[in-house]
């Protein structure tokens, strides 16, 4: 038991925002305008973490999501 770290509000997290449309609400909520308003939502997908260790999987696996950007807006969100 010692050194393990539990992180009981890590399930309900994942449990909730592990959901695309969940998470595009979140992010469209808290993400600054200027960015949000160039994202193409339609495309937000979750991402595989596979990449993590099995050693790291449980404190480091995180939510991990992708979503293009509108073609034509891109060069100012860089500048932010």
């Amino acid at each position: 038991m010692a050194g393990e770290v539990f992180q009981p509000h890590d399930g309900l997290f994942r449990a909730v925002f592990g959901e695309v449309a969940e998470a595009a609400d979140l992010l469209r909520a808290h993400v600054p305008a200027a960015i949000a308003n160039k994202l193409r939502w339609s495309t937000l997908a979750r991402q595989d973490t596979s990449f993590i260790s099995n050693r790291l999987r449980a404190s480091e696996a995180d939510l991990l999501f992708e979503v293009q950007r509108e073609v034509d807006v891109v060069d100012d969100v860089d500048e932010m």
